[in-house]
C-alpha cells in the first residue's frame, strides 16, 4: 500500500465533499456535509486525556440514483482543538460500504500520526483495509456523484450507517493502537 496516494486520495474526497479546504471553487456545486442542515441528533462521544468526555456532530447525507441509494455519515472524531480529525462511512444499497479517516493539524507546528485509512466492509460489519485499486475505485464513485451534481438530502433510517460508522471509528483505532 502506497500511504501518500491514499493520504491524497483522501484529500481529495474530503476536499470535494466541502469538509476540508472549503475555500476551493467547489463551493458553487457542491454543499459541504458539515452543513447544518445535514446536522443528526447523534453523537460521537470519546474520553481525551483528561478523561473528560467530549462529544461530537455527526453529519449525514442520502441521494438516489436510479433505484439505489447511497447514504453518507461523517463523524468529527477530534479530541485535541488543534487537531480535526473525520471518519467518513458511505454505502451504497446492496453494495460494499467505504470508510474513510483522515487527521488534519490547525498549527504547522504540530505534526500528527500518518493514520489515514480507507477500508471496506462487504458485510456491513467488519472492515478491512483497502488495497489502492479499491481506493481508486471509491475515488471515481466520489468523483461521479460530484460530477454529476446531486441533490443532497439530510439523512433518513440511517441506523445500520451510524454502527457502521462507529465500527469504522473502532477499527480504525484497533489498527493504530488508539483502543
Amino acid at each position: 500500500m502506497n500511504p501518500l496516494l491514499t493520504e491524497q486520495i483522501i484529500n481529495h474526497i474530503l476536499s470535494s465533499l466541502m469538509i476540508i479546504n472549503t475555500d476551493s471553487l467547489n463551493q458553487k456545486k457542491f454543499r459541504s456535509l458539515k452543513s447544518s442542515e445535514f446536522l443528526l441528533s447523534e453523537k460521537l462521544s470519546f474520553d481525551d486525556d483528561n478523561e473528560k468526555t467530549i462529544k461530537n456532530d455527526i453529519w449525514g447525507v442520502q441521494l438516489s440514483v436510479k433505484n439505489t441509494s447511497i447514504k453518507m455519515l461523517l463523524g468529527n472524531c477530534s479530541i485535541d482543538s488543534n487537531i480535526d480529525e473525520y471518519a467518513l462511512v458511505v454505502s451504497l444499497q446492496d453494495a460494499p460500504s467505504y470508510g474513510l479517516y483522515s487527521a488534519y493539524s490547525k498549527d504547522p507546528e504540530i505534526k500528527i500520526n500518518n493514520d489515514q485509512l480507507i477500508a471496506i466492509s462487504v458485510d456491513k460489519k467488519n472492515w478491512i483495509s483497502s488495497t489502492i485499486g479499491i481506493q481508486a475505485s471509491f475515488l471515481s464513485g466520489m468523483e461521479s456523484i460530484k460530477d454529476m451534481n446531486f441533490s443532497l438530502e439530510k439523512c433518513q433510517n440511517y441506523k445500520e450507517q451510524y454502527d457502521l460508522l462507529l465500527s469504522f471509528i473502532n477499527y480504525h483505532n484497533h489498527i493504530y493502537g488508539d483502543a
